[in-house]
């Protein structure tokens, strides 16, 4: 798979990967009627909109050229210091995940915002998510949770930190050429 970063044209592949990846990571844990109501079409125009704004986005190219998954970070959005980066989102299709893309993809966005002077990382993760141990094996500490809602539904997020991007870089490196 090729890590490369997104263009807008990628906007509506990325929305297909985005509403699919929640409808199958969700599952069970977000309620169906929101899960059957995500539309591809809608999100495409907010993907859109979001690659054209000052965030980083990668995605993760089949050698057929199909998007089967993506990254998107930046500037942390709450009131913490600057030099805190934020992980907005991370999904891969269910048939490419276990395949070290995840950290490809955590490690790509990661370098890119050290270069604009980001020395730590947070991201947040409903406390549901089995996906919650991929961020732990890359070295993330749970900091605090508060709730949020997903439509009519109220959840629980954990707040995961890494101190220092460069012991998440040391980690994501050990894990791909640890195989």
């Amino acid at each position: 798979m090729n890590i490369r970063p997104a263009m807008i044209a990628d906007a509506r592949e990325i929305a297909k990967v985005h509403v699919k990846s929640w409808q199958t990571t969700y599952r069970g844990i977000v309620s169906e009627d929101y899960l059957t109501s995500l539309n591809p079409e809608e999100s495409a125009a907010r993907w859109e909109k979001h690659l054209r704004s000052d965030s980083v986005t990668y995605v993760a190219e089949t050698p057929e050229k199909k998007i089967a998954g993506f990254i998107c970070g930046g500037k942390i959005r709450s009131q913490q210091p600057v030099q805190t980066g934020e992980v907005y989102a991370l999904y891969l299709l269910q048939e490419v995940q276990r395949q070290q893309l995840g950290t490809r993809l955590m490690r790509q966005l990661a370098e890119s915002l050290q270069k604009q002077g980001c020395n730590s990382l947070v991201v947040y993760v409903i406390k549901d998510n089995p996906a919650r141990r991929f961020y732990e094996k890359l070295g993330a500490i749970p900091v605090n949770s508060e709730t949020s809602w997903i439509g009519d539904q109220e959840v629980e997020e954990i707040r995961y930190e890494w101190v220092s991007l460069d012991s998440l870089l040391k980690k994501a490196e050990q894990s791909t050429t640890h195989q």
